[in-house]
């Protein structure tokens, strides 16, 4: 019983990290594509949105 409780929350764990790469990667491809529009522009020089 305890080791199954071990094996389900080491798989929860590495399910979670990989959906946090996951979505690390595709907000990140996003805003790489359109350099102007992703959520981390502002207050970059030569940018005049993030001004």
């Amino acid at each position: 019983m305890n080791t199954a409780v071990d094996a389900l929350l080491i798989v929860l764990i590495i399910a979670a990290a990989i959906a946090a790469g996951g979505l690390f990667w595709l907000g990140h491809r996003q805003s790489r594509r359109q350099p102007g529009a992703g959520p981390d522009s502002g207050g970059r020089p030569g940018n005049p949105q993030g001004q």
